[in-house]
């Protein structure tokens, strides 16, 4: 998980781990961790559960009418009050430490190097043909289906695939959905899966799409949010769900399948988990001005809420509520855009005892966060083109400060600031020269006001790669073949003066 802390504090994330020798091994005491790290910091927003059940264990309500086990993960977020709202949003990377990784790196990639194409701006709705009369709003499956993919045209999306039982005209095929359908549309390239339909703890009905389809798609790069309405999709107590299937699964060594996938862990009722689909689709296209919801947390649980509300008489609702699990990081800014690139401009050095940094970028609403050392050092939001972010809790040494740019369908923006004390001892950057600029397999630097020089070389997290000792002389070559390609600082120290420039390795 190491990995995915850093990248959450660097974009302004508070990120705490915590281990079961920590909380206890108990889904009782884990919750109880869980409530008073709520109590003592109120802003708690996420929570990432990190194992399968056999190491990280889900809780049971009890058994339901049908002699099921009532297992959830959502209990360990219901922090106050008697009712079954959850506080803060839960989802779980299921599965062993090598699965978990798998699924870091994906969601490292989704959030950070997206691959190119049009591919998120393509959809895929799997419906039955049953269901007309008595599911939500009396629709049938692939009616429900339809419905939605209509909304995500009308909003911007350039296709949705129609894979639906029976032959309903549009883009849906004559006949009933066969799997191989399903697995083109998930490699050709998709960004959101609905599903709607009879299932079971390895397969989609509709298509008979079972596990073996999932780990064998070539999806690489190009991940969807997998929303199943269906009975046991994501029943992960014993065995492996279709829903953990699509984050374990790999291609060539590297991530496929999905970011996110949502399934019952229990056989789930008709109608009301198909108005959570339904609000979640209203909250993906936008059409309730002032409820902006952008991450995957956000959106299916802000679609559970619609679902409480709606069916507020039905103890059905609650079930789904309790039963209905998350697997991903629910931290995760789901994309629904090809990605732009954020740009922004700010000062490369500045004095240690200054107490704020402008940044201008032109991204309206753009959180920017500034770390150094792996500790937040400053937040704030950009508003008409710009956001001055006042700096706390800086290091004494002169450790450079990391930027970190992030919006819904925009690359991040990653940038760094060097920390220099300016005086009568400092020497100024504007004398040194670096070339080339960007380097490859070295870079050369020279001096016009210096005679015995140090120079040290960090990245932009502020780690320490090079060293070099007094120099005499105003010139210097550095080795860069055996840097990794990314932003540096370099900094000379000259009689206790000191200058430090940015450069970059390709």
């Amino acid at each position: 998980l190491a990995p995915l802390v850093a990248w959450k504090i660097k974009k302004g994330i508070n990120t705490t781990v915590a281990t079961l020798s920590q909380t206890g091994n108990t889904p009782e005491s884990i919750k109880a961790y869980i409530e008073d790290f709520y109590n003592d910091n109120p802003g708690l927003i996420y929570v990432l559960l990190a194992g399968d059940h056999s190491d990280l264990p889900t809780y049971t309500y009890g058994l339901t009418g049908a002699n099921e086990e009532l297992w959830s993960d959502t209990y360990y977020v219901q922090l106050a009050g008697d009712d079954f709202y959850p506080e803060a949003l839960i989802g779980r990377f299921s599965g062993s430490v090598e699965d978990v990784a798998v699924m870091v790196g994906r969601t490292l990639e989704y959030e950070t190097t997206p691959l190119e194409g049009n591919w998120i701006t393509r959809a895929a709705g799997i419906g039955s043909d049953e269901g007309d009369g008595y599911g939500d709003d009396g629709e049938a499956d692939w009616q429900h289906n339809r419905n939605i993919a209509n909304k995500l045209l009308g909003y911007g999306y350039s296709h949705v695939h129609e894979l639906y039982d029976g032959s309903h005209g549009g883009y849906d095929a004559e006949g009933n959905v066969e799997s191989y359908m399903i697995s083109d549309a998930v490699n050709g390239g998709i960004g959101l899966l609905n599903y709607t339909g009879h299932g079971a703890q390895e397969l989609l009905a509709t298509g008979w799409f079972t596990n073996t389809e999932v780990f064998g798609l070539e999806n690489n790069g190009m991940y969807p949010f997998i929303v199943s309405v269906a009975c046991n999709n994501g029943t992960f107590a014993q065995g492996t769900s279709f829903c953990e299937s699509w984050l374990r699964v790999q291609h060539d060594n590297a991530p496929a399948g999905a970011i996110a996938a949502a399934g019952s862990s229990i056989l789930m009722a008709w109608a009301e988990p198909m108005q959570t689909q339904d609000e979640m689709t209203e909250l993906i296209t936008g059409s309730e001005p002032g409820n902006e919801k952008c991450t995957l947390g956000g959106l299916f649980y802000n679609g559970q809420y619609s679902m409480m509300e709606n069916y507020w008489e039905s103890t059905t609702a609650i079930e789904i509520m309790q039963t209905w699990v998350l697997f991903g990081d629910p931290s995760v800014i789901f994309r629904t855009a090809e990605a732009s690139q954020i740009t922004a401009v700010h000062q490369e050095v500045i004095e240690q005892s200054e107490g704020s940094i402008t940044i201008q970028c032109p991204v309206e609403g753009a959180v920017v966060a500034i770390t150094q050392n792996g500790i937040i050092v400053g937040t704030g939001i950009v508003s008409g083109g710009q956001v001055t972010i006042v700096l706390s809790e800086l290091s004494s040494e002169l450790i450079p400060l990391s930027i970190t740019i992030t919006q819904q369908n925009f690359i991040p923006y990653q940038g760094a600031v060097a920390m220099a004390v300016l005086g009568n001892e400092t020497f100024s950057a504007n004398s040194m020269t670096l070339y080339p600029n960007p380097a490859s397999d070295h870079i050369n630097i020279k001096l016009a006001d210096a005679s015995a020089v140090a120079f040290e070389v960090r990245d932009i997290t502020g780690k320490l790669v090079y060293v070099s000792g007094n120099v005499d002389g105003g010139s210097h070559t550095i080795n860069t073949s055996n840097l990794a390609s990314g932003i540096y600082l370099l900094t000379a120290n000259s009689n206790g003066a000191k200058a430090t420039k940015k450069f970059v390795v390709k």
